[in-house]
């Protein structure tokens, strides 16, 4: 009997659920310092959302400043929408479970506190708008919810809610257990069967490429608009084995509740999540009716809508497993009725305007483009994959990319519709909205922070030894900096009167006199601390009509007119915004000294009413590669597509952002960029002293482009390549203009003279060529600063680009690639020989050890060599430069055997699950992304990454985009019999290209050509030509000079062939 109930009791005890390091007391990193949480990660046993939003912390640690830790030392953080994850073992269908979690907000946070939701398969359990902070001493908070379980395995998602940016939850001790009954007036949830997947990689029955999104016939295209409400989807099949296994993996639009054989078997409640549920206990065999009820919600009557669905049975035996997915032969109709009518296809998985929906595939579409390359197609696969592994992460809102990736976006076809352009009108309407001031500057686009609000976030204005002032907090990514919100009883106010302080949008004000004054409080900074005044405000009323900004000093406590800039006011229409006010530029500013008082004078009529949100006085944080970058994007999109609608608006915005950069950086007095912003002078942030401590240069050693850490400026190498490629490109660009009277481009008062920006550019490469080029150590120097320093850390970065953009002489090339290949070992450097190509997939960014030189917010000497991206790390995506500067340099050979290792490393890689779990082994690297900083830029932030499969098309195949006609001038290696690519889209044809030694072969697969597609020949050599229009016999045709127009019939060839 004893026995028998230690039996009994074991059992019981083996079925109760498994939640894995409940606590967070295994092996994970802490968090050392208030700000993001991207100090933590990884929480072993937990999945994560993104790792600069999800850590672990102590008692003592900087996020726990209230309660005591239920259970061990640990809790978890969730900071921002971020979420924890991991599959709950041991469950048991249909069986009564409690569920609890500890959980506690940050009591700085006030009075933002953090929200919790615990989810099971998608099943909210336990839904908090916001968690309270339980004070000094006290115990967290217990939540708890009864559910029943819908399958044995579940996925236990808990998730911080609340939107304010800055905010965090902290949970601990999370139990699920089997209880015996509920207690009195308390429901049991049921929890859905299904599953969402969150990754990283699906399995392949969880796999939907390829698979069809469906919808109803009752509009012509349901990706764009369909009648909301429900409607009943059918697919009836055979099993003719005993299944031993079934799955389904599915989504909808909005919603959907799959039913197999007439029992509820899932359903999905969010478009962008994908589902997936074991069915096995569901289908039979003979015939199986498969019903799913999807429904198109929103609130718009008429929006997107469709269904996806995969379903695998495994037979006994080896007989292949019966695959049922959404396609043409489903049926639909409505709710209730019994007749039916064929679906139609919406697009396939990938396609707009869903994009790809859950984890990452390993396999590759069938539509998306093909490259072929007899003798070497497993590396032609490989960078294949690794394309569309990081095609849909390449298209960022910010202009940082924008001469980058529009290399990778604007010609491939990757859907079955030929003439789907949504990758088009993504960069069309980006190019086009970007914010362009009056007088030229090109914005950044970057998400909020607390620079200049043009410019980059970082550094922040108390990382520059700045002030601010916030009435609201509410949407800043960087609030957990600011230690409390404004008070406003502490500013002075004449003229005004205060009407109300929101949290969620700052002070409320109304003018009541004839000048109007809002007056800081007494605080004291470094003027060199204060170059901008930036203000946060909006206009309730019109009738503000001016607006300026006074400071006082130590030395002059007073405010007075001398020091007083006036800015534009803003207009209602535009609702909250931004004032960049340049007091830096005022007779009267220095930056010796310091600031003691702001005071903000509003004049307009009396009960006009403004809302201050913060005045913060923030570093110049601009860059000064938008403008080029903007140039060289913009001229990509036209070489592309053709659009002539795009040139005639955005032309004039190119010649003034151009017609600024000349202007603004002294391109033409300096010939190379000269920087005049305060901060940019190319010093760094900070000095070392012989001691080891460091002394603040406040708001110098501000970056200017992608490496943000490092104090580009002063005579800026990186800057003055792109300008020197955007001067050759809108001089191009200008030339075809005036060549095509019939484009009916605006003659705009800026236009400018082609031949002018040529010999400009020109100018420029011989004089800065030689200027920011380190003779003794054969290669770029990074920049010149202000007292005449030229710093050197072996960026590859750098000399890569001066090679690729033809910045470099031939000679600097060959002495930069020996550099890079070990031929010749460099003084001082750190890194020398093999170890450049440490990473494998490209050298790293920098060769010698930097630790002086970056802007004020950066401590190198805590950080090893190498794991740090800008310190001898290395990203991903710049290894197309390295190919392109060797094809360009030492020819398709040398090129083709870097594409070819970085082929088997991204092999290797994805075998062991992809870049982050290969990664974690130690040793490796460590990567950087979403937060935490590493050494390796390959996913994440890291978009550019799909740039190194552009090496093939631009690069190997040779192919030139130009406004008014393409060329294609082949560069192959000796071991490439020939280079096929696939459905690539010039001005709305799309073809497949193949090139050998002896010929190059365009063949017509459709699309919309927008007018005549011209083809150049190359430019050495003699070729003839063959044209078989689809339907007809093969003719020999000349080449004339403007090039030979191509047929746009589908199946259409036209073959070169050298003589």
């Amino acid at each position: 009997m004893i026995l028998a109930c230690l039996m009994a009791l074991a059992t019981a005890a083996c079925a109760q659920p498994t939640v894995t390091n409940p606590s967070f007391e295994a092996d994970g990193a802490q968090i050392k310092g208030v700000g993001y949480v991207g100090q933590g990660n990884p929480i072993s046993g937990w999945r994560i959302s993104f790792p600069g939003g999800v850590g672990r912390n102590t008692q003592d640690g900087p996020f726990v400043d209230n309660g005591l830790v239920p259970d061990g030392r640990n809790v978890c953080v969730l900071q921002n929408l971020n979420w924890i994850a991991q599959t709950v073992l041991g469950l048991r269908a249909g069986k009564l479970y409690r569920l609890s979690v500890r959980a506690n907000a940050r009591a700085a946070d006030r009075p933002d506190f953090g929200g919790l939701a615990v989810e099971l398969n998608g099943t909210t359990l336990i839904d908090r708008k916001r968690v309270e902070p339980v004070g000094a001493g006290a115990p967290y908070h217990e939540f708890s919810a009864y559910f029943t379980a819908g399958t044995g395995t579940a996925e236990l998602m808990i998730r911080q809610t609340n939107p304010t940016s800055g905010v965090s939850v902290l949970i601990d001790d999370i139990r699920i257990a089997e209880a015996a009954a509920l207690p009195p007036a308390t429901a049991a949830l049921q929890v859905n069967p299904a599953t969402p997947l969150t990754g990283p990689i699906v399995t392949a029955e969880q796999d939907l490429t390829d698979v069809s999104w469906i919808w109803t016939s009752e509009t012509p295209s349901p990706a764009k608009s369909a009648p909301a409400g429900r409607r009943v989807f059918r697919k009836r099949f055979a099993i003719g084995a005993a299944p031993q296994r079934a799955v389904v993996t599915f989504t909808a639009d909005n919603f959907c509740r799959v039913r197999i054989n007439g029992r509820l078997a899932a359903w999905g409640d969010a478009f962008n999540r994908l589902y997936f549920a074991d069915v096995t206990h569901l289908v039979r065999t003979g015939m199986n009716t498969l019903d799913v009820e999807a429904e198109n919600g929103g609130p718009e009557k008429v929006n997107p809508a469709g269904l996806i669905l995969k379903l695998v049975v495994t037979r006994a035996g080896t007989r292949a497993p019966i695959v049922i997915v959404t396609d043409s032969s489903w049926r639909w109709s409505m709710p209730g009725q019994t007749g039916s009518k064929p679906v139609q296809i919406a697009g396939d998985m990938g396609c707009a305007p869903w994009q790809w929906v859950g984890p990452a595939s390993q396999r590759v579409s069938r539509w998306f483009p093909k490259f072929e390359m007899p003798g070497q197609q497993p590396v032609a696969d490989s960078i294949r994959r690794l394309f569309s592994l990081h095609f849909d992460g390449g298209r960022p809102a910010c202009t940082l990319w924008d001469g980058w990736l529009p290399l990778a976006g604007l010609w491939p076809v990757r859907g079955r519709d030929l003439n789907d352009t949504g990758n088009l009108d993504f960069w069309k309407l980006v190019l086009l909205s970007r914010d362009i001031s009056p007088e030229g500057y090109v914005a950044s686009h970057q998400h909020r922070g607390f620079g200049h609000s043009k410019g980059w976030p970082i550094p922040l204005y108390m990382q520059t030894g700045g002030v601010g002032f916030h009435f609201s907090l509410a949407n800043d990514p960087f609030a957990t900096w600011v230690p409390a919100r404004t008070d406003p009883s502490a500013w002075t106010l004449t003229g005004m009167a205060p009407l109300v302080h929101d949290p969620d949008r700052g002070w409320e004000l109304q003018i009541a006199g004839s000048e109007a004054t809002v007056s800081s409080p007494i605080f004291s900074i470094p003027m060199a601390a204060a170059p901008f005044v930036r203000v946060e405000w909006q206009a309730l009323d019109p009738g503000i009509r001016s607006a300026a900004v006074q400071w006082a000093t130590e030395e002059r406590p007073e405010f007075d007119d001398d020091r007083r800039m006036a800015f534009e006011p803003i207009a209602v229409k535009d609702g909250m915004a931004y004032s960049d006010v340049p007091i830096c530029e005022s007779p009267q500013w220095s930056p010796e000294g310091r600031m003691t008082r702001l005071r903000l004078t509003f004049a307009g009529d009396t009960g006009a009413r403004i809302v201050l949100k913060s005045v913060i006085t923030p570093a110049d944080t601009r860059h000064n590669i938008n403008n080029p970058h903007f140039i060289i994007g913009s001229s990509m999109f036209v070489d592309w597509t053709g659009d002539l609608d795009f040139l005639r608006r955005n032309i004039g915005r190119m010649r003034r952002a151009m017609a600024y950069s000349i202007r603004e950086f002294r391109l033409r007095d300096s010939l190379c960029v000269d920087m005049p912003w305060f901060g940019h002078d190319g010093r760094s942030g900070f000095i070392r002293k012989p001691d080891g401590t460091r002394e603040s240069r406040w708001a110098v050693g501000v970056g200017n482009n992608y490496w943000d850490l490092l104090p580009f400026g002063g005579k800026d190498t990186l800057a003055t390549i792109y300008h020197y490629e955007a001067l050759r490109r809108l001089a191009r660009l200008e030339r075809d203009i005036a060549r095509n009277p019939a484009w009916r481009v605006p003659d705009t008062p800026d236009r400018m003279d082609p031949d002018d920006l040529e010999q400009l550019a020109e100018r420029i490469k011989a004089h800065a060529g030689r200027l920011l080029w380190n003779a003794e150590k054969g290669r770029f120097v990074a920049c010149i600063d202000r007292d005449g320093v030229a710093h050197d850390y072996g960026y590859t970065i750098v000399n890569l680009e001066a090679i690729h953009y033809g910045f470099a002489t031939p000679e600097q090339a060959r002495s930069i690639l020996a550099w890079l290949d070990g031929k010749r070992t460099i003084e001082g450097d750190t890194s020398h020989g093999a170890d450049i190509y440490r990473w494998r997939f490209g050298p790293r960014c920098s060769t010698r050890r930097n630790t002086d030189w970056y802007c004020g917010m950066w401590e190198p000497m805590n950080v090893p060599w190498g794991d740090q991206v800008q310190d001898g790390g290395g990203v991903l995506g710049f290894s197309y430069f390295d190919i392109m500067a060797r094809l360009r340099t030492n020819g398709p050979d040398d090129a083709a055997r870097r594409l070819a290792a970085i082929a088997r490393w991204f092999d290797e890689v994805q075998a062991e699950g992809g870049y982050r779990a290969y990664y974690a082994k130690p040793g490796r690297g460590t990567l950087q992304g979403g937060g935490p900083p590493g050494g390796l830029g390959l996913d994440y932030e890291f978009v550019e990454s799909s740039l190194v499969p552009q090496t093939l098309l631009h690069g190997f195949l040779g192919f030139q985009a130009g406004p008014a006609a393409f060329r294609i001038e082949p560069r192959l290696p000796k071991a490439w019999r020939s280079l096929r690519i696939s459905r690539v889209r010039y001005h709305g044809l799309v073809m497949d290209i193949q090139a050998d030694g002896r010929s190059i072969e365009i063949t017509v697969r459709g699309g919309k050509a927008n007018g005549p597609v011209r083809w150049l020949p190359p430019t050495t050599g003699t070729w003839s030509a063959t044209v078989t229009v689809s339907g007809q016999r093969p003719r020999r045709m000349p080449l004339p000079a403007g090039g030979l127009a191509l047929p746009t019939r589908a199946g259409s060839v036209v073959r070169l062939v050298r003589a």
